[in-house]
C-alpha cells in the first residue's frame, strides 16, 4: 500500500502506523515543489521524496509507535506510558537508503505531563531527537555546546534548548553515525532525568527521515521496539 497524500496514513500491524508527515512543505506552501510518499508491505516499509527547493522546515515521513486515533491496533496500556514504570526500552533500526541534499535519519520521542494526552497539542513537555545519520547540515548536531555520554551501545553528543513552542528539545546524536543502530532509549531518558528534567509519560516514539531539500529513497529493512520485555516489530 502507498499513499502520497498530505499527512497520508497507513495502518500497520502490531501497534505501528506509517505517516507521510509533510508538515514542513504544507505549512510553508512548498507542496508544488515537494513530493513525498510512504509505503508498506507485509514485512517492510519505507518512503521516498523529491524536494526541488529548500524548505524552511522539514518534512518527516515516519513510522509511529503510540496511541493515536488512527492506529487502531494499538494495544499497550496504560498509554501514554509512565516513564517511572519503564524497566526496559530498546529500539533497533536498520535502513537501506539513497539520499541527496539536506536530510537526517532520526528518532523523535515526545514526552507529556498529561496522562490522558490524545494529541501533540496536549501538554507536550519534551521532544527528544536521536540522530543516527545526517547530511547537508552546516554544523554537526551539538557541535558548539554539548557533552558526550554512552547508553552502553553507542556514544552520543548531547545538548538541549527551550523551543519557541514551550517544550524542551533535546538533541542526542550518534558520534559514529550510520544507517543502523541499537538504541537504549531508557538509558537516554535516565541521562536526561539526571540533568534535573521531569519526564512523566511517553506519548509517541517516531522514526523517520527529516528532509529540507534533495531526494531520497528509503527502505526500513528492520525495526523493533522492546518495552519491558516484549518486542514489537
Amino acid at each position: 500500500m502507498t499513499t502520497c497524500d498530505d499527512f497520508g496514513k497507513i495502518k500497520y500491524p502490531r501497534n505501528f502506523g506509517v505517516e507521510n508527515d509533510n508538515w514542513g512543505s504544507y505549512t510553508a506552501g512548498f507542496t508544488e515543489t515537494t513530493d513525498s510518499c510512504v509505503w508498506t508491505n507485509p514485512d517492510k516499509f519505507g518512503w521516498y521524496w523529491n524536494a526541488n527547493a529548500q524548505q524552511p522546515h522539514p518534512d518527516y515521513p515516519e513510522i509511529v509507535f503510540g496511541k493515536l486515533y488512527w492506529i487502531e491496533s494499538f494495544s499497550i496500556a496504560p498509554w501514554p506510558f509512565p516513564v517511572a514504570q519503564l524497566k526496559q526500552l530498546l529500539s533497533y533500526a536498520s535502513v537501506a537508503q539513497q539520499t541527496s541534499g539536506m536530510w537526517d535519519l532520526t528518532y523523535d520521542i515526545w514526552i507529556t505531563d498529561d496522562r490522558n494526552a490524545a494529541s501533540k497539542k496536549d501538554h507536550m513537555t519534551h521532544e527528544i531527537m536521536i540522530f543516527l545519520n545526517w547530511s547537508g547540515f552546516s554544523d554537526e548536531p551539538c557541535s558548539s555546546a554539548g557533552e558526550t555520554f554512552s547508553d552502553g551501545y553507542n556514544t552520543y553528543a548531547y545538548c538541549y534548548k527551550l523551543s519557541s513552542s514551550g517544550w524542551y528539545r533535546h538533541t542526542v546524536a550518534l558520534q559514529a553515525k550510520g544507517n543502523s543502530a541499537t538504541i537504549d532509549i531508557l538509558r537516554i531518558l535516565q541521562f536526561i532525568q539526571k540533568k534535573g528534567f521531569s519526564l512523566k509519560y511517553i506519548f509517541t516514539i517516531e522514526f523517520g527521515n527529516e528532509f529540507w531539500f534533495g531526494a531520497g529513497d528509503v527502505t526500513v529493512t528492520s525495526y523493533s521496539i522492546t518495552l519491558n520485555g516484549k518486542t514489537y516489530q
